[in-house]
């Protein structure tokens, strides 16, 4: 890992930055999530490590014995959980799947993020198991906003709801997860600062929130919002999405990656507004990776970074989904 390493959040036993990737002391990582402070880490035989801050317990550890930002520089072991197969570390809250499909929630409950039904400013301090929710495949924790998929690509989604980008035709905050209408068979998800972004196992891309003037949504206009899904007419056979700021992204399973938006980030050589999906690079290539949503780089994560990989699309849909990811 590399970038600035305030609060621990590189995981190297100190707070220094680092410009160059430096490895971390944990053997047999399988994968990996950011938060904007934090860090999580699978091991091949299902522990759970967390480092960085934890001041709103988002690491599931004790505050006892950490250092003086209140979080962990070095990874250490989450207790209360065994046989993880994915995480999701999010801004100030985490969420992780256990071989049975079960699905566990710790951090800060702001707006119901933690889907237990109380959307005051409380904590759980170490993981709970989340009670409603079985057979889940996947995971998204975002800032104040969660989502899991289930193994039979059903959509459910909780906490801060501002922009109406948790898709139930409201922008109520819930925090219960309800399952999101008009998604079905889904195999990725993204979470934007005003918008979220999914895909379908058949290619289809839906996007829900608020462009929020920067054409995110990518429908053709630059200020659209939509509370529930709606469907991108110009896009098909869509793998994997990528949802930012201000920019949108999408690769289609013939390598093409598709971007719109407004600024730099959006890549066609222009910082004016692209309100429809443009083609700005071919030839992608999706080599395999690995499982869950922890495989690619989740989060904004702070300004401290990961190396990361995609699976192919013949893999995301045979398990049912890859990755999902979020910025806050």
């Amino acid at each position: 890992m590399w970038g600035d390493g305030g609060a621990g959040k590189l995981g190297l036993g100190n707070h220094d930055t680092k410009t160059t990737p430096q490895k971390v002391p944990l053997p047999n990582v399988i994968a990996i999530s950011l938060g904007d402070e934090s860090a999580a880490a699978i091991t091949s035989n299902g522990d759970l490590y967390t480092w960085g801050a934890n001041d709103a317990r988002q690491l599931g550890l004790p505050t006892t014995g950490a250092n003086t930002t209140g979080g962990w520089s070095a990874p250490i072991k989450v207790a209360g959980i065994s046989n993880v197969t994915a995480v999701s570390m999010g801004y100030r809250h985490c969420l992780a799947i256990t071989s049975n499909g079960d699905l566990y929630v710790w951090g800060h409950n702001m707006s119901g993020a933690l889907g237990t039904g109380d959307r005051g400013d409380t904590y759980i301090e170490a993981p709970q198991k989340l009670a409603g929710l079985s057979n889940i495949t996947a995971i998204c924790a975002g800032a104040n906003r969660s989502a899991a998929i289930t193994s039979g690509g059903d959509l459910y989604t909780w906490g801060d709801n501002l922009y109406g980008f948790i898709g139930h035709g409201t922008s109520g905050t819930t925090s219960t997860p309800q399952k999101v209408s008009g998604l079905s068979n889904l195999v990725d998800l993204a979470f934007g600062r005003y918008h979220s972004m999914a895909v379908t196992a058949s290619g289809d891309l839906y996007t829900m929130g608020s462009s929020h003037d920067d054409a995110l949504l990518g429908h053709g206009e630059e200020n659209d919002s939509y509370t529930t899904p709606q469907k991108v007419a110009s896009i098909s056979n869509a793998v994997s999405v990528s949802a930012a700021m201000k920019y949108s992204m999408v690769l289609t399973g013939n390598g093409d990656l598709y971007a719109w938006g407004s600024g730099a980030g959006v890549g066609n050589g222009d910082q004016s507004w692209v309100i429809n999906p443009v083609v700005v690079l071919s030839g992608v290539k999706v080599p395999g990776g690995g499982d869950g949503c922890a495989t690619y780089a989740t989060a904004r994560a702070g300004s401290h970074s990961n190396a990361h990989s995609f699976d192919s699309t013949a893999q995301r849909r045979k398990r049912g989904v890859r990755r999902l990811q979020y910025q806050r």
